[in-house]
């Protein structure tokens, strides 16, 4: 169970900005000037230290004079009988503490309350009558008028870390010269957060209890004390106490300051990262990856590669092996150059000396990119040769061929012996036939139109493959150079591009850590509730 599940938040918003911090630094890593990343681990070692010991109990010391009843209003707010009340000198001799909710013994221990002198209250016999001060821890200061010097000691150790002081005064007392010299005007500065009451109200007749109260105001304001509230209450007969513990219901609800201190240190880290970073960073949109690409090809010499296996396809056979590329492919390094600082130059805008120093050390220099370069573009696989168009190239035009020389030997037969050779008869076509005739070989005009028009299917047929061979090549050849870009761009993303928005990551992380921890701490602050509450009654 939580200090308080309605201020939960603390802890939670608190060391998830904690974790971001960390993890930001982690990221910006060298990018952080020295003297910066040892001024934010001493942030973070305060904060860390801070978490440990729990920001969600809001703490609230009772603090005063030796008689004041302090021990007696402790019991009354509780209700339990748990201070001890002295009769002779009543003292309290060392802090005591209750608690409303679990987990609050590091916050004890760190507060010097003894494990013997805590108690928790809202136990199963409460039935959640104590669920309104869930979060509060409410502690008894020994009395600083005290003549033992341990009990000094306790008040300056409990009183800096209290969210809210709570000084009692007793009625018969509270003009003492002491109490104000000593210890009042020494809260100056505290008392947005400072709150008097004047117990035993019971003891003073009620006409003379407003002149009192004024008067108690008017010596807080002599003691730099100004507008600090001021209540009557009375533990005998309660008067005061419910409006008082109600008071303490609403702290409850506030932000501790540990919470506020946590947060004001993760904001000081924050603030001592924000000249570590820029506003923006670099769009990808911004990094001219094609440009990059083509200067990789042109280093690599694409083109002369492509025109090579161009050459080569239309004589290379079945288990020919076309060109490749060796391990002694030339690359031309000055354009690896410029290709590389083609990426870095903009990737570097905006960005501040550290984080751009970091771009250009994640991009690989010009003789690890050669390389690679050279290495993928050997991996490109060469061409299929078009063996399925050869084929039917050659199927159509033997075909052709055959018919040919078939007709051809028809019309020998027909001139070398007629009468054994077939013959169509009765065919005529304009023109043709009666030229046939007028030679004398009437017989050879089928042949004759047959040859010539296999000689023009030939002819259409050689010229409808060539073309297609050609375009195939051509495809072929540029599928290749394409494979080669590629590759090119592949190496321009994956070694350039990839590397350099990492970092802009990285920098988009610390930044916008920078502007969460930056943020206020969400919620009422103790002071706000003290201030707030009734003035001078």
């Amino acid at each position: 169970m939580s200090a308080n599940p309605k201020v939960e938040r603390s802890s939670a918003v608190l060391t998830e900005r904690f974790v971001a911090v960390e993890q930001a630094v982690v990221q910006a890593g060298e990018r952080i000037p020295a003297d910066v990343a040892a001024q934010l681990e001493e942030h973070l070692d305060t904060v860390r230290g801070r978490l440990s010991v729990g920001v969600d109990f809001t703490v609230v010391a009772l603090v005063g004079g030796t008689g004041s009843g302090k021990s007696s209003l402790f019991n009354a707010l509780t209700g339990i009988d748990f201070a001890q009340v002295g009769v002779k000198r009543p003292t309290t001799s060392q802090p005591l503490a209750c608690v409303w909710g679990e987990n609050a013994e590091k916050l004890l221990d760190h507060l010097g309350i003894e494990p013997e002198n805590r108690y928790k209250r809202e136990s199963e016999l409460d039935a959640g009558d104590e669920e309104d001060l869930q979060g509060l821890v409410l502690v008894d200061v020994p009395d600083h008028d005290s003549i033992a010097e341990e009990h000094r000691e306790f008040v300056d150790q409990i009183v800096p870390l209290a969210d809210v002081l709570i000084w009692v005064l007793d009625p018969q007392k509270y003009a003492d010269a002491a109490v104000h010299t000593r210890y009042l005007q020494e809260l100056g500065g505290h008392e947005r957060s400072l709150m008097v009451v004047l117990n035993k109200s019971d003891t003073v007749p009620e006409v003379a209890l407003p002149s009192l109260l004024a008067d108690v105001g008017r010596l807080l304001s002599q003691d730099g004390l100004n507008e600090v509230p001021v209540r009557a209450v009375s533990t005998v007969s309660q008067e005061g106490v419910v409006g008082l513990r109600d008071v303490l219901a609403q702290l409850t609800q506030t932000r501790s300051a540990a919470a506020v201190r946590a947060a004001v240190d993760l904001r000081a880290a924050g603030d001592l990262l924000a000249p570590t970073v820029g506003d923006s960073e670099p769009d990808r949109e911004d990094l001219p990856v094609s440009a990059t690409a083509a200067i990789l090809a042109e280093a690599a010499d694409v083109m002369a590669l492509q025109a090579r296996m161009r050459d080569a396809i239309p004589t290379a056979k079945p288990g020919d092996e076309l060109p490749t590329i060796d391990d002694e492919h030339g690359i031309d390094s000055e354009l690896v150059e410029a290709a590389r600082e083609k990426i870095i130059e903009p990737a570097q805008a905006r960005l501040p000396k550290l984080w751009a120093q970091s771009v250009a050390a994640a991009v690989p220099l010009e003789g690890e990119l050669a390389e690679e370069l050279r290495a993928g573009m050997k991996s490109v696989p060469p061409p299929r040769l078009p063996i399925g168009l050869r084929r039917a190239k050659q199927v159509v035009l033997s075909f052709l061929w055959l018919v040919i020389i078939a007709l051809i030997a028809w019309g020998v037969w027909l001139i070398a012996a007629p009468n054994s050779a077939p013959t169509l008869t009765g065919v005529r076509v304009p023109y043709v036939t009666q030229s046939f005739t007028d030679w004398g070989r009437p017989e050879l005009v089928l042949p004759a139109l047959g040859i010539a028009l296999a000689i023009i299917l030939l002819l259409i047929a050689s010229a409808i493959f060539g073309a297609q061979l050609r375009r195939a090549r051509d495809l072929r050849a540029r599928e290749y150079g394409d494979g080669l870009r590629a590759e090119a761009a592949v190496l321009v993303g994956e070694r350039m591009v990839a590397p350099v928005t990492a970092v802009h990551h990285s920098h988009r992380e610390v930044r916008e850590v920078i502007t969460s921890v930056r943020k206020e701490l969400e919620g009422t602050r103790p002071r706000e509730i003290v201030r707030g509450s009734a003035h001078r009654e």
